[in-house]
């Protein structure tokens, strides 16, 4: 079975997470990842960013995914255009899904964890890194950025990693 779908949010959903009034991205890094498929493959930005053939038996997503760093294809400048992608979930069916970076990421503003008060508008260090999950039959777009936010003696600032979900969908 094949399913194909065109993925055009109409209202930004965030299942966590918070929105920066200030901090605006107009450039960002794309990595993709793939885990429980048999094939997978993601093309974002005229490049192949993830190209499973499926020579491999299917391996879990990593448990690292969000402690360790993004890499990925950077300096991209705000929307090239869908991310394609094709895949084999672990049933067998096949799927296909346009993941439309611009409408997700429509405000170009920074997303960050909560606590919201902790964050200092505008002050957002580099370009986000979005980071394109397929797990078995659900596709996931997370942002990764780092904020700075109040120290936690009150006394100043830090920095904070934070990784916010943005979008997921399943097939």
């Amino acid at each position: 079975m094949k399913s194909l779908a065109l993925l055009v949010p109409v209202l930004l959903v965030l299942t966590s997470g918070c929105v920066s009034r200030a901090a605006r991205f107009d450039e960002h890094t794309f990595s993709a990842e793939c885990g429980n498929t048999l094939r997978c493959k993601v093309t974002y930005a005229d490049r192949v960013q993830v190209d499973e053939t499926g020579n491999q038996p299917p391996r879990p997503l990593r448990d690292d995914l969000f402690t360790r760093s993004w890499n990925g294809q950077s300096g991209i400048a705000n929307f090239p255009g869908p991310a394609i992608v094709s895949w084999q979930s672990i049933d067998g069916d096949t799927h296909e899904a346009q993941i439309d970076m611009s409408s997700i990421f429509r405000d170009q503003i920074v997303l960050h964890a909560d606590p919201v008060e902790e964050v200092q508008d505008g002050r957002s260090y580099g370009a986000p890194v979005l980071l394109l999950v397929v797990d078995d039959r659900t596709v996931r777009v997370y942002m990764r950025s780092i904020v700075s936010v109040l120290s936690r003696s009150g006394t100043g600032l830090a920095t904070r990693h934070d990784s916010v979900l943005a979008y997921a969908a399943t097939y």
